[in-house]
């Protein structure tokens, strides 16, 4: 889509998928509108952060025991109903960043939602999951607010990624594999030991394993915090059998002088499905003017 020139009194709005893992009150602060993902659960469907909170994802995969579980993007009817009702709103351009498209359809559904609307739809490819993407889409809209355009926008977003690091424990590699997340080799990479999966610019691969909640921990934190940029962390928190890892890479990133802040974040459905509920690990990027 063309881009317009750039009109001051242009009203811009940010919409996200539900991968993000933004809470309702982060997105609402920050006016970024998320679109939720289809969460099913042993056959029945449940839009993400609407009919599904991350405390009832947990509780009904702990009380059903081993339990089908899988996820869909949005349909492209959803985005054009998002997207129709904030022109409506009298927004003039829409900034719509989304989960990866190398390991979802969410980015394409939107495309073909933004097909049915007037109002202009700039589609960005996050390259990431979970709360990098919420990163992102807090880091556009912050920059809405503070008057950028949307050409402006978009430029900060993509110079943001390749700098953007994730980290994760994979203690069960059933779930990547079948999302088509990892190759089968790197599977068995660290036999008995659980794998630490991580990256940087969106893609990831096994960087370490352990048997020990302090050696993961550490190898977690080590990898954050890579390179000479002092940096801003974010530590996830998954099923409630994980808080040990939550809290543990926490301290030891909060006890380094290159962290400029910690931010825990609640790891939803939609990811989950894909790591294993017992996952732990987070993101890191370097603070602005370093």
């Amino acid at each position: 889509m063309r881009s317009r020139p750039y009109d001051p009194c242009t009203f811009l709005a940010v919409v996200t998928d539900s991968s993000a893992q933004l809470t309702a009150a982060e997105a609402a602060a920050a006016g970024v509108t998320v679109v939720p993902i289809v969460v099913t659960i042993d056959g029945s469907a449940f839009l993400e952060g609407i009919e599904l909170s991350p405390e009832d994802f947990y509780a009904r995969v702990a009380d059903a025991g081993d339990v089908a579980l899988s996820t869909s993007q949005p349909s492209p009817g959803a985005f054009a109903e998002v997207y129709q009702r904030l022109a409506e709103e009298g927004v003039d351009e829409i900034i719509s960043i989304h989960v990866t498209a190398s390991s979802s359809g969410t980015l394409n559904a939107a495309r073909l939602g933004a097909a049915e609307v007037d109002v202009p739809v700039h589609l960005v490819d996050s390259n990431m999951t979970s709360y990098g993407l919420g990163v992102l889409a807090l880091e556009a809209a912050a920059n809405v607010r503070t008057g950028h355009s949307a050409a402006e926008v978009i430029e900060g977003v993509q110079a943001m990624i390749p700098a953007m690091s994730v980290v994760f424990l994979l203690q069960d590699p059933k779930y990547t594999l079948r999302g088509g997340r990892l190759r089968q080799t790197a599977a068995t990479e660290g036999g008995e030991d659980v794998l630490i999966l991580g990256g940087t610019g969106g893609g990831f691969d096994v960087v370490g394993s352990g048997s020990t909640v302090l050696s993961l921990v550490d190898q977690m934190a080590a990898f954050l915090l890579r390179g000479d940029h002092d940096r801003h962390v974010a530590v996830a928190f998954a099923g409630p059998d994980t808080i040990d890892f939550t809290e543990g890479l926490e301290a030891a990133l909060t006890s380094s002088p290159k962290v400029t802040s910690v931010h825990r974040y609640r790891m939803s459905a939609s990811v989950a499905v894909h790591t294993g509920v017992n996952t732990a690990g987070g993101f890191s990027w370097p603070t602005k003017g370093v």
